[in-house]
């Protein structure tokens, strides 16, 4: 059995931890690469680049060879997954109850992502008001898996890191949570895989995200 935590506030992730945004994702992607006469991805490599935020995932997109047009890959993938960003994108299984469970506390999302989108995102998804706090990947100087952004969470909401805990499904969320000194949980469902998310050593492992409930109260 698991000893329960007693935590103020929960952290989450955003892609890949409350959102399946993959198709979005790579068709924004693909889109920018046959604007700038490249060949498409597949869905799946696109997949392995995202993490990391946007001028990353571009970055990686275009390969060595083509970083030439970076600024122009950058601003077309931009403004097309602005657009399109909720086209295809869902919540994963029992996010809502979830979210509604714990509608009582303190509540956060801390992606790389750019600010802007992630707002977007929540809001057009109607989850908006569920978080007292929304942080960017460009909200800050440093974004996950620097400590910063989760700092700033605790700071902002008055929370003692012994009373957080942050939720993702990549190392960068459970390093981001180390180097601040909260708890971690990484998720098994999302982009990243079992072993790559086991390797960051989470303080716990879950399949489903309603499974929150048995850890925290």
């Amino acid at each position: 059995m698991i000893k329960k935590r007693g935590v103020e506030l929960i952290i989450f992730d955003l892609d890949g931890t409350l959102i399946d945004s993959r198709i979005d994702i790579a068709n924004s992607v693909n889109y920018t690469l046959k604007q700038l006469g490249l060949s498409p991805l597949d869905e799946k490599i696109i997949l392995g680049y995202v993490g990391d935020g946007v001028r990353s995932l571009i970055e990686r997109a275009l390969s060595p060879s083509n970083l030439n047009l970076f600024e122009k890959g950058l601003s077309t993938f931009l403004a097309y997954y602005s657009e399109h960003l909720l086209d295809n994108t869902f919540f994963f299984p029992e996010v809502m109850d979830t979210l509604n469970f714990f509608s009582y506390k303190k509540m956060a999302v801390i992606s790389n992502k750019p600010e802007v989108l992630s707002v977007n995102t929540l809001k057009g998804l109607g989850i908006y008001n569920f978080f007292k706090s929304v942080v960017g990947g460009d909200s800050l100087e440093k974004k996950k898996p620097a400590p910063e952004p989760v700092i700033k969470v605790l700071e902002d909401l008055n929370v003692d890191r012994e009373k957080a805990i942050i939720v993702g499904d990549s190392y960068v969320d459970i390093e981001a949570g180390k180097g601040a000194g909260i708890m971690t949980c990484g998720v098994t469902y999302g982009f990243k895989s079992r072993d790559a998310i086991l390797k960051a050593e989470p303080d716990f492992m879950i399949d489903h995200l309603t499974e929150l409930k048995e850890i925290i109260y």
